[in-house]
């Protein structure tokens, strides 16, 4: 997604931008037909791209929150390759889809991803705008095969499955709604795995809806980061290509903090021998905390930049917040959020194979609630002008705070 982005959001201004021209100044258009892309950072271009943006990101959470159950079904019916290729399809004509397992693999794979995705987008942009796209094309094409080397799913020579294995099943796959059930409807089976989501988060202590409740807010909260590149570039008339080596800079902190900084910090503060899970579950929540403090104050300081030297510092400030899915994912195994199963560990009715899945769940309803919502506070900014550009990012901050007191009712003595 981060190499898609950039082009995607100029291809789709460079379009507005002539349609804008033509009706007011046409003097102002090349001969080629092409634009000074410093003109196109006006008010009227920049909120009409501000609400396709937003309709497009609604849309792609919609499908991906519509699509999660089904799908994990299907997985299970038509086998985990099948569905994994058909998924590259819709990708080849737009975006990445992240899945939520291995969350530390996938965690540092993905800022890799975010540092060198928009510095790649902005130094080839430059040479052709349809550039990232054919490169993103062709990255997507590299995955087939590798989809190709996953094992097979449901071979009966594979015997029963031990935990560890468990974790490579398809999204909200159940034990207890295997595909040997494939005689109920699509509808059915969805509307099962529905019931099993339910019964978990009941007949789980209160931590763990208020930890929930944490995960919706700080997803809601975070989509402001697929603004940055419009706000950057719409706020202080840079352009697109210039916004994403700044980002580049961004995920560059993100990626030091969570390979280096954070993992020397906890090594230094382990005590062997010492640690309980209360004292590592205090120190988890404690953790938390100062990255959703920091947080606030890298989305506030964001809102109120008024220039890009203002800018740059609040963005590697607001960086500095990435480290929190490692304390709050690690709360998920606490013993005061989610009770250890007393039965058998491979008991098809045990909870914790669902745990990941319905956090993911959550929090891509959290994105489904943000991207309008962020989308519609910067064309509202936009209009009204001034500090109001920053409405998205005061509401993000908003969020995070309210994430902050919902910690402080998780108790985990």
């Amino acid at each position: 997604m981060s190499l898609y982005q950039l082009p995607l959001n100029r291809l789709i201004e460079r379009r507005l931008c002539g349609d804008f021209y033509r009706s007011t100044d046409p003097s102002l258009i090349q001969p080629d037909g092409s634009i000074d892309e410093k003109l196109c950072k006006v008010d009227e271009i920049e909120k009409s791209l501000g609400r396709i943006q937003g309709v497009m990101e609604t849309l792609w959470v919609s499908g991906d929150f519509i699509m999660t159950i089904p799908l994990s079904f299907l997985a299970e019916t038509w086998g985990r390759r099948a569905i994994l290729g058909l998924n590259l399809v819709p990708r080849v004509l737009m975006l990445l889809w992240a899945r939520a397992i291995y969350f530390g693999y996938m965690s540092s794979v993905s800022y890799v991803v975010a540092l060198l995705g928009p510095a790649l987008a902005s130094s080839t942009m430059t040479l052709s705008l349809w550039l990232p796209f054919w490169l993103g094309i062709f990255l997507l094409l590299l995955a087939i095969p590798a989809i190709y080397l996953l094992p097979s799913h449901g071979d009966p020579a594979e015997g029963r499955q031990s935990p560890d294995e468990e974790q490579r099943e398809p999204l909200l796959s159940s034990p207890l709604l295997k595909a040997q059930d494939d005689r109920k409807s699509l509808f059915h089976s969805t509307a099962d795995r529905l019931q099993t989501i339910y019964t978990i988060v009941t007949s789980h202590p209160r931590n763990f809806t208020l930890l929930l409740i944490s995960f919706m807010l700080t997803s809601l909260a975070s989509s402001d980061t697929k603004l940055l590149v419009q706000y950057i570039s719409g706020r202080y008339h840079w352009t697109f290509a210039a916004a994403g080596y700044l980002l580049s800079g961004k995920a560059v902190v993100n990626f030091t903090l969570l390979t280096w900084i954070i993992p020397k910090f906890l090594h230094s503060r382990a005590e062997p021998g010492q640690e309980t899970h209360s004292t590592v579950d205090k120190a988890n929540v404690r953790y938390a905390s100062v990255c959703l403090i920091v947080s606030v104050l890298g989305a506030l300081g964001i809102a109120v930049a008024a220039e890009i030297w203002m800018l740059i510092p609040s963005l590697f400030v607001y960086a500095l917040g990435s480290a929190l899915p490692i304390f709050t994912l690690s709360l998920l195994k606490s013993p005061a959020i989610c009770p250890p199963y007393a039965g058998d560990a491979t008991d098809p009715s045990n909870p914790e194979s669902h745990i990941f899945s319905i956090v993911m769940l959550v929090k891509t309803v959290g994105s489904l609630l943000g991207a309008p919502l962020m989308a519609a506070l910067w064309v509202r900014g936009i209009g009204i002008g001034g500090v109001a550009f920053g409405m998205p990012y005061f509401v993000s901050a908003t969020c995070y705070m309210i994430a902050i007191y919902v910690f402080r009712g998780i108790n985990v003595e």
